[in-house]
């Protein structure tokens, strides 16, 4: 089938220059290499007819792939694989002063955003046991690899989501700016007891975030090898009562807060017993939330400009500091 192609080998001219180039460079390369006069005049006459044959060659390869780069449907190179890295904030895990795997990649502390409970108001208008939440933001978050067209991430346990803030955490209404709305679509959420209308009203304003979702897109239309996430994300924990196990920590969870409230009502509340309540508190939370997390892991796939993907998945733990509990990213 390449007969044609073959046929036109004869018509091909080597640029005399390309030689001329390529018998310089050797000979730059002999002289760097110190060798002596002698060896020079004794092998020179080869290396420059080896030399240009190569140059030849070379000068023929050329202008082949250049022939038959013109006809791609008849032949393609091999492609080179599309990949990518993400990197956090690996140090901050290492300087939590415990062991920590070499495969964590970032570590992230739940005081930076908040905890909250579902009920309108900080209100409970019922026996029933409230849902919990914990926000972890994702302070330091980047995606880099070259072609990168769009990042979709999908969080797979029950119980787990994003809260997405476009603009960045810390973004002022007084401030002139390019919303960056437009690059998140393809939101959903089904890990969530409630909806994502539910938990923008009733978040009380512990996270940041304004789109609630347990998959999204984010699209990149700048074409940068380099994707800063730092302060949109926040990983979002959810406990739910109809699961046994986690009923019982909720339980537990919703007491110790109620004799908290009624010793502060007290007027005069012992400092060591609020002590000893917020301890037993955040025990509860912890319990609660390795409950929710066990197994857990995100999906985070990079579709690239050529058509191909890649994926990797991290998984999601926690990992006791000396300020208490804090989310881990893993790579799998």
């Amino acid at each position: 089938m390449y007969k044609k192609y073959f046929e036109k080998l004869s018509d091909i001219k080597v640029p005399e220059k390309l030689v001329e180039e390529t018998v310089m460079m050797a000979r730059d390369k002999n002289e760097a290499k110190g060798l002596s006069d002698e060896t020079r005049r004794s092998g020179y006459s080869f290396r420059y007819l080896g030399t240009a044959a190569l140059a030849a060659c070379l000068a023929g390869v050329f202008m082949l792939t250049v022939f038959f780069g013109a006809d791609k449907s008849s032949w393609q190179g091999e492609k080179k694989e599309n990949s990518f890295i993400i990197t956090a904030n690996a140090m901050e895990a290492q300087n939590l002063g415990v062991d920590v795997s070499d495969t964590v990649i970032g570590a992230y502390a739940g005081e930076s955003a908040g905890s909250w409970a579902m009920y309108e108001n900080f209100e409970k208008t019922s026996e029933e046991v409230p849902a919990y939440f914990q926000s972890y933001c994702l302070n330091s978050f980047n995606i880099e690899g070259e072609g990168i067209e769009s990042v979709t991430f999908r969080a797979n346990a029950k119980g787990t989501y994003f809260a997405i803030s476009p603009d960045g955490y810390y973004s002022s209404d007084t401030l002139p700016q390019t919303s960056q709305a437009e690059r998140f679509t393809d939101m959903s959420l089904s890990n969530s007891a409630y909806s994502a209308e539910e938990l923008l009203t009733y978040q009380d304003g512990l996270s940041y975030g304004e789109i609630y979702c347990d998959t999204f897109t984010y699209h990149n239309k700048d074409d940068r090898d380099f994707i800063n996430l730092c302060n949109k994300l926040e990983f979002v924990v959810e406990g739910d009562s109809k699961y046994p196990e986690q009923a019982a920590c909720l339980k537990k969870l919703w007491i110790y807060e109620e004799e908290i409230i009624s010793e502060k009502a007290e007027g005069i509340p012992s400092g060591e017993k609020l002590g000893n309540l917020y301890l037993e508190l955040a025990e509860a939370s912890d319990e609660l939330q390795e409950l929710v997390l066990k197994d857990a892991t995100v999906d985070v796939v990079v579709n690239f400009s050529d058509g191909s993907s890649e994926t990797k998945t991290l998984l999601m733990g926690l990992l006791s500091g000396e300020n208490g509990k804090w989310l881990t990213i893993s790579m799998k």
